[in-house]
C-alpha cells in the first residue's frame, strides 16, 4: 500500500470516530424528545410562535406531551423522524468501534489479509451511511416545498392544532434544517464518499499481499543489514557428477619412433572431478567453474627435443619417422625404393612430369588419419594457390656428358632415362627451380 493511501487511512478513521460520535449524540438526544425523556426548549405561547417551537412540532411532538384539553395526536413527520433518528442511532454508534479498528490497521501497518479484514467493517457501514443521508436528503428536502407558506405548514403537521400567526416565512425553516442535519452539509457527505473510495484503494492494495509476518512492520525501522559477508557454501554430491572419459589413440609401440614420443602430460585429458574440500560444506555451486585435474598423472617427464626441421634432401631424412602407404599400411622406418608402375599412355609429357612417383607415399604419420583431418585438410587444400599447367614446351640446357644422338631421339626412352641421373645433378644446381609439391621427392 502506498504511502499516500495510508495517511488518507488515518484521516478517514479519525475523522469519521469524531463525526459518528457527534452523530450518535443527536439521534440520541432526538429520539429522547420524541419519548418525553428530554426537555427540549420550546415556547407555550400560541400567539408568538418561534423556530424552535415550529421544529419541535413538525418533527419532535410525540404522544407522551399532550396539551391540556386537547387529544394525544402528533405529525406524522414526526414519527417519520423518530425512526430515521432509531437507524442513525444504531449506525452511528457501529461507526465508533469500525473506524477504531481502521485506526489501528492503518497506524500499526498491518497488511496482508488480516490487515484487510479490518478495514472491511468500517466499509461496509461508511456505504450504508452515506446511502442512509442521501434517502434521508430526498424525503426531508420534499418537506421543504410542503412549508412555504402558514396554510401549507397547517396542513403538514395535522391532525396537530397550530395557530400560525405571524409565523409567515419561518414555517419552512424546520425542514431546511433536517434537510442540512441529513445531508451533512453537502460537503462532509462528499468527504465521506471520497474518502470510502481511497480506504477501498487501499484494502485491495493489502489483499494482494500474503498474510506473513514479514510484512507487518513496526514505526521504527530496522537498520539496513551488512550482507557483504553473509556468503552462503553449497555442497556438491560425487555421485551427481558425471565422469567421462576421452577416447584415446591405440598405437603400437614399435610404430612409435623414440624421437617423436610425447609424455602424457602434454595434451592431458580432463574431466570433471568431485571436489573433496576439507570442510563438510563445498564452495562449489551450480554455476562455479568444475575443477579439472589430469587422469593418471604420470611421473615428470623430461622435455622432449623439438621436431627435427623437415629437409628438401631424401637422404637427409634417414630413418626419423616411419613410413606408411596410402592405404596406412607400416612399410618400415626406410625409405621405399622406387615402384616402377607401367602407365598405359603414351602421352610423352605425363611420363616426364611425375616420373611415376605417388605423390603421399612420403606423407607424415599424423597426416594418415582422414577420418579425423578430412575437414581440416579440405579446408587447407582450398585455401592454397591453383597449380598452374606445365609448359612442356620449355627445354632447359642440356648437360655436355649427354651424347646429342641420345637427346634427339624422343622415342628411346629407356636410353634417356639411363642418363637423367646426370640431368638431375645439373636441376640440383639449378636455383630457380622449385618442386612440384612439398610431398613428392623427385628420384631419377
Amino acid at each position: 500500500m502506498k504511502e499516500t493511501h495510508r495517511i488518507a487511512t488515518i484521516f478517514a478513521g479519525v475523522y469519521t470516530l469524531i463525526q459518528s460520535v457527534i452523530w450518535c449524540l443527536i439521534a440520541i438526544y432526538s429520539v429522547a424528545i420524541y419519548a418525553c425523556q428530554a426537555p427540549f426548549p420550546f415556547s407555550t405561547n400560541r400567539y408568538k410562535i418561534t423556530i424552535a417551537d415550529l421544529l419541535y412540532i413538525s418533527y419532535y411532538w410525540g404522544k407522551c406531551r399532550p396539551t391540556l384539553d386537547e387529544p394525544q395526536v402528533e405529525a406524522p413527520s414526526a414519527v417519520r423522524t423518530y425512526y430515521w433518528m432509531l437507524v442513525y442511532g444504531v449506525f452511528s454508534a457501529v461507526w465508533i468501534p469500525t473506524s477504531v479498528l481502521l485506526l489501528v490497521a492503518s497506524i500499526n501497518r498491518i497488511r496482508g489479509h488480516y490487515g484487510s479484514c479490518l478495514y472491511i467493517p468500517w466499509i461496509i457501514n461508511t456505504t450504508i451511511i452515506i446511502l442512509a443521508d442521501l434517502c434521508a436528503t430526498i424525503v426531508y428536502g420534499i418537506d421543504i416545498s410542503h412549508t412555504l407558506t402558514v396554510k401549507d405548514y397547517t396542513e403538514f403537521v395535522k391532525p396537530v392544532p397550530v395557530i400560525a400567526a405571524g409565523a409567515d416565512g419561518i414555517t419552512v425553516v424546520p425542514a431546511i434544517e433536517m434537510t442540512v442535519f441529513f445531508s451533512r452539509a453537502i460537503v462532509f457527505w462528499l468527504l465521506n464518499f471520497i474518502l470510502l473510495g481511497v480506504v477501498i484503494q487501499g484494502c485491495r492494495a493489502l489483499r494482494s499481499l500474503s498474510p506473513t509476518s514479514a510484512f507487518v512492520e513496526n514505526e521504527a525501522r530496522m537498520k539496513p543489514e551488512d550482507r557483504s559477508n553473509t556468503s552462503k557454501w553449497v555442497n556438491v554430491k560425487s555421485d551427481e557428477m558425471s565422469l567421462k572419459r576421452l577416447p584415446r589413440l591405440q598405437i603400437e609401440e614399435d610404430e612409435i619412433p623414440p624421437a617423436r614420443t610425447r609424455s602424457p602430460l602434454d595434451s592431458p585429458v580432463r574431466v570433471r572431478a568431485a571436489y573433496n574440500p576439507i570442510s563438510p560444506q563445498s564452495p562449489i555451486s551450480e554455476t562455479s567453474p568444475i575443477p579439472i585435474r589430469p587422469v593418471d598423472p604420470p611421473p615428470p617427464a623430461p622435455v622432449p627435443p623439438p621436431p627435427l626441421e623437415r629437409e628438401s634432401s631424401v637422404n637427409s631424412r634417414g630413418n626419423s619417422s616411419p613410413v606408411y602407404d596410402v592405404y596406412g599400411k607400416h612399410l618400415g622406418n626406410a625409405l621405399p625404393e622406387e615402384i616402377h608402375k607401367h602407365i598405359p599412355t603414351n602421352d610423352a609429357a605425363l611420363k616426364s612430369g611425375l616420373s611415376n612417383q605417388v605423390p603421399w607415399s612420403y606423407a607424415p604419420t599424423g597426416e594418415l588419419n582422414l577420418r579425423l583431418k578430412q575437414a581440416a585438410m579440405h579446408q587447407r587444400e582450398s585455401d592454397r594457390p591453383q597449380i598452374p599447367q606445365p609448359d612442356y614446351t620449355m627445354h632447359y640446357p642440356r648437360n655436355r656428358n649427354v651424347r646429342p644422338e641420345l637427346a634427339s631421339n624422343e622415342g628411346d626412352w629407356a636410353e634417356y632415362n639411363s642418363n637423367s641421373t646426370l640431368y638431375s645433378g645439373s636441376l640440383d644446381r639449378d636455383q630457380n627451380m622449385k618442386p612440384h609439391s612439398r610431398y613428392t621427392n623427385v628420384r631419377f
